[in-house]
């Protein structure tokens, strides 16, 4: 089997999803087992009732670069996607912190996405463009569910309020209420269908 691979946190820029995910392994060795989806994007959907959710562990994934661990058939299919929540050499839960944003993509929206994280004590993690804007993944575990729930929140309240009528969404709310409906974030690894763009790491917090 191949070795498992590890990255250099200045190696990170420009790399993808993966190799931010096994970076966050190699930086958390207790984490023993990481949760996947796999899903078809549908546009404004309700329910997500065409997904499926499944594990790997901390070795099957540091030993490959793709998610070649996912039949090719339901790769063919669906986005995979990484679930928020990890498995750890203690036999407790925890989560990665993880968001998406619908700021859309520009230097200046990159750096105003960095002071706004900041503002709210988000303080350490990457941030990747993706099509349209930017996904977040932080390095430091959440042990708990208040204190998901108290990210979630801090996402939030990250909006600029200009006014009671002119509020800039920064976190994408609906993308916030999946999460919550199923207790942890999950972010695509992969490009199919819609999504074609790959992320790519383009700012460190």
């Amino acid at each position: 089997m191949t070795a498992e691979r590890t990255y250099r946190c200045d190696a990170l820029d420009k790399k993808g999803p993966i190799e931010t995910v096994h970076f966050i392994l190699s930086q958390n060795p207790h984490i023993q087992m990481v949760n996947f989806w796999n899903y078809c994007y549908v546009p404004l959907m309700t329910n997500e009732s065409n997904s499926r959710s499944f594990w790997e562990t901390r070795t099957n994934i540091l030993c490959r670069p793709t998610v070649d661990f996912v039949p090719q058939d339901e790769r063919d299919k669906f986005q995979t996607g990484i679930g928020s929540k990890v498995f750890l050499s203690s036999g407790e839960t925890a989560q990665i912190p993880m968001m998406d944003f619908q700021i859309a993509k520009s230097n200046e929206n990159l750096e105003l996405l960095r002071k706004r994280l900041n503002h709210v004590g988000i303080e350490s993690g990457w941030i990747l463009e993706t099509g349209e804007s930017y996904h977040f993944y932080g390095n430091t575990l959440i042990h708990t569910q208040e204190e998901w729930m108290d990210f979630i929140g801090k996402c939030l309240l990250a909006s600029i309020v200009n006014s009671r009528d002119n509020i800039q969404q920064i976190a994408d709310s609906r993308y916030i209420g999946h999460s919550l409906r199923r207790g942890c974030c999950v972010l695509r690894l992969t490009s199919h269908g819609d999504k074609t763009y790959s992320p790519k790491v383009v700012a460190r917090i």
